[in-house]
Formats: C-alpha cells, structure tokens, sequence
C-alpha cells in the first residue's frame, strides 16, 4: 500500500521494485519514473508528455515524428540534462538536488500521487494535438509484450495447437501474472538492465502510437469502427507550433519502397482491425506482439508500408493454416470468428479489385460484382456472434421447415454478426434478416449471402440446401486456396 492506505496496482509494484534496482542513482530513478508514466498514459500521443522546449525534439527529432535514442544511454542522457520547467505547480518530478544537498530522491516521491496529477512540461495544453485515442491494450499487457521484446521471444501461430509446455518457458501476455513474469528477470537484474527495458518502453509506445491501430474517439459514428493509424508531428505556421497528427502512411508519410504507400497503409489498417476484432481481449494479443517485434526490426525513422501489409497478410495465412480450416468449417457456432473475418479480408481486397495474390484468387464474376458493390462501406467491427443465415430453430407457427443439424452448421449457412444483432433476430429467415439488418454494417460474407437471396427471391426462388452447399463450397475452395499460399516468416 501507498502512505494514503491505497492498494497498489501490480505495474505500481513492479515500478517500485524497479526503482530499487537504480536505488544508488538517484538520476536514473527520475529519469525512469518519468519514462514509465509517460509510457502508462495510452490516450494520447507520447510527445505531449515530454516539455516542448528541448525534450521533445531531444527524443523525437525536431518535426516530433522520429524516435532518436539509439540506446539508453543517450534517452537518459536527453532527459537528465532537460530545463526544469519554473512553473510551481509541476512537482511531481523535480531536480534531484531538491530533496537535500547530496541529491538523494526519496522512493515514495517518485510513485505516490495519481498518474493524472501531472501534465507535461508543455508551453501549454492549447499547444498540443488535441486528439484522444482508445487503446486496443493496457498498460500492465503492454509491459508484458515490451518484456517478451526484451527477452529475443519469438511467436508462431502453429504454435497454438503444439502441447502448453511448449511455452512453459515463454513470457505469457497475460496481465494476471505481471508481476511473476518480471519476477524471473528482476531479482539482481542491475541497474543497466532497468535502464536498457525503460529504453525500449519508450521505443515500444513510440512504434505503437506510431504504427498500430487505435481508436479515435468523437467521430462520427460508432466509437468501435473508427480504426486510425496516426503519426505524431510538429505542426508550425506563422502563429503557432504545436503537435497534430497525420495519417502515418497517408501524404507527408516517408516515400519509402517504390509501392503506394497510402494503398499499403490502407491494407495495414484493414489487417490490423481485422486482428483485433477477432482477438477482442487486452491481453493475449500476439498479433499485437509479432506486429510490435517486426516494428523493432524494420523500422529505421520509417516503415515501408508494403513490407508491413505483406508480413501481416503472412501472420494471416499461417494462423489460418493452424486452424486446420478443413476441419472446422462445418462446425456451426464453434467455427473460429478469425476464418470468417480473415475470408472478409480476402474478398474486401476483391472487392477493391486490389492488384493482389490473394485478391486473384476470387474468380467468379457475379461474386467478384457483388464485392465490388460492398466493399467501400466495409470495415472491421466487433462481429464477435456466429449467426445461423437460416436460422437453426426456425418458428414453426408459420411452417417454416427446420433444416437438418448438419445443414443448419454448414459453413455455407453462417456468418458472423455483433452478439446484439444475433440475439435479437435469430430466429428470422433469411428475407426477414436482409430486411432488417443494416447491409452497410455487415460482413462481406452476409452481403454474398444476401445477394444470393435476393436473385432467388426474384426469380421466386429461395434460400435452401442446395444453396447453402453450393456457398459454403464455394468458400471452402477459396480458404483451401488461401491456406495453401507459401509463407516465409
């Protein structure tokens, strides 16, 4: 507990089990206890939390969009030798000589006090990027991925279906045990390895903020389908300097490789989103990991958006590949939600008749017709029910005739919906359902479906066995050909 008799949270603990560590370098404590708060606060960018008048361009260059420090060493060296800002109100960290004459920090100064007391050494609020962000993890997950960074750990998606012992040994991105993870490395771990680790926080947040997914919140619309990739960077004219953002692979981005990279960076989003609304929890999120260890290596003050969506699509395929979709297709509601949204990747790069592998590999016109009708309003959203097109349990009272279970499961017969909509409609047939859901606001998937439905209802037709075999093959063979794509990592 804090002297106010608060129970600390587990990354307060481990803060200050971290601290100790620099126990004899009163500096480094300061420097690092600044580092670590500004890294815990997700909602906005990292530069705001660093004093604009050196700080900033120190760490972030002098447009506040590159991250400078080569190693620790020179991090510490730009924050122990900053201004300390006059203002009276700004005391939460402060020169190390004002504790006493020898320059002694006292622990309890360095962690006590909410992380929301204090504001960056900032020329003032009305200077800063105004934005505010979601994040798709917290802070106690995000120092687990920084840790499994540190420790040169790897992750394959294969690795899901091998026996639990083979990660007996491996860092568990799973916040309920933060403070036992760390527990392997700290003890005696020194104050240079506590220096290397806050080093590549910062990096880690600075990749994050830079080039993973977030929400922007106060869009118009629903909060949960605002996907953004945002970079930080100095805004300047005649009257004012300040930090904005700008779109990270969109214009004023670094003209790396000879590809588009607003197209790429479109394709990044899209991959990204499509991860995160399959894998909706803060923790365990190892696409999360392997993205933020192929930033570590591959980012040099850019990232060639092309190398990016190619080493996504390749993550894709190979977790695809472990599901051994040719067993599960049929499996009704157990059927990953990742297939269903990995298929909607696919065909949304058909639908926007991307030059592409796996755009190629969709070839009947009147599918690639409807795609191309549907794919500029779609986007990744929190479609986390597998729903039953024709519905499983079917209302009897007006004859409608209940299709065997085997029917009802096949993959030809479901989709994916948010678990309000499926609750809600269930038990509607498939005209009813096309009538009163949203068709700009489902899967590419339903949209198929829907399409199907509607060319048979036309022609007095309707939604039935044969139809749903004939989808749910068509779909098989597509997966079957995606699985089969050769990948490198």
């Amino acid at each position: 507990m804090n002297t106010r008799g608060e129970q600390l949270e587990k990354h307060e603990i481990l803060k200050a089990r971290m601290l100790k560590e620099l126990q004899h370098e009163p500096a480094d404590q300061d420097v690092f206890a600044r580092i670590w708060d500004a890294t815990a606060q997700l909602n906005r960018h990292i530069q705001v939390q660093f004093d604009t008048q050196n700080e900033r361009s120190a760490i972030f260059g002098k447009d506040w969009d590159r991250f400078l420090p080569e190693d620790s060493a020179a991090l510490f060296e730009a924050l122990q030798h900053r201004e300390v800002p006059s203002n009276s109100e700004n005391t939460r960290y402060r020169d190390p000589d004002a504790n006493s004459r020898t320059g002694t920090i006292k622990l309890i100064d360095l962690l006590e006090g909410a992380e929301d007391d204090w504001e960056s050494e900032s020329t003032s609020q009305e200077d800063e990027e105004p934005g505010s962000y979601g994040s798709i993890i917290d802070f106690p997950n995000f120092l687990l991925h920084v840790l499994k960074i540190q420790r040169g750990e790897e992750y394959r998606w294969s690795e899901e279906e091998d026996d639990d012992d083979v990660h007996a040994h491996q860092i568990r991105l799973e916040d309920k045990y933060l403070l036992e993870e760390f527990e392997t490395v700290l003890p005696g771990a020194g104050a240079e390895w506590v220096r290397n680790f806050a080093w590549l926080l910062l990096r880690t947040r600075y990749l994050l903020d830079t080039y993973v997914i977030r929400i922007q919140l106060g869009l118009a619309g629903d909060d949960d389908e605002n996907w953004v990739l945002h970079r930080a960077y100095k805004y300047t004219s005649d009257r004012t300097r300040q930090l904005s953002a700008r779109s990270t692979f969109g214009l004023g981005s670094s003209p790396v490789g000879t590809t588009d990279q607003r197209a790429s960076g479109r394709r990044v989003l899209m991959l990204q989103s499509m991860f995160q609304v399959t894998d909706t929890r803060r923790a365990s999120k190892y696409f999360l990991f392997q993205a933020l260890h192929w930033l570590h290596h591959n980012e040099h003050q850019s990232v060639d958006a092309e190398a990016f969506a190619q080493y996504l699509e390749a993550s894709a395929v190979r977790r695809l590949t472990a599901l051994k979709p040719e067993a599960v297709l049929n499996l009704g509601t157990q059927v990953p939600n990742f297939i269903f949204n990995f298929l909607d990747y696919v065909l949304w790069l058909r639908g926007k008749d991307k030059p592409h592998e796996l755009a190629h590999l969709v070839t009947d016109p009147e599918l690639v017709s409807v795609l191309r009708r549907y794919a500029d309003g779609f986007s990744f959203r929190y479609r986390t029910s597998v729903e039953h097109f024709y519905p499983r349990s079917p209302d009897t009272v007006q004859l409608h005739e209940a299709l065997a279970i085997a029917d009802a499961d096949h993959f030809g017969n479901l989709c994916i919906m948010s678990r309000s909509e499926n609750s809600a409609r269930s038990n509607l047939m498939p005209k009813a359902k096309i009538a009163q859901y949203r068709s700009t606001n489902q899967s590419l998937k339903f949209q198929v479906m829907a399409a199907i439905t509607k060319e048979l209802d036309a022609s007095h037709d309707h939604w039935d066995v044969a139809h749903i075999h004939a989808h749910g093959t068509q779909m098989a063979e597509l997966l079957h050909r995606i699985a089969a794509i050769p990948v490198s990592m």
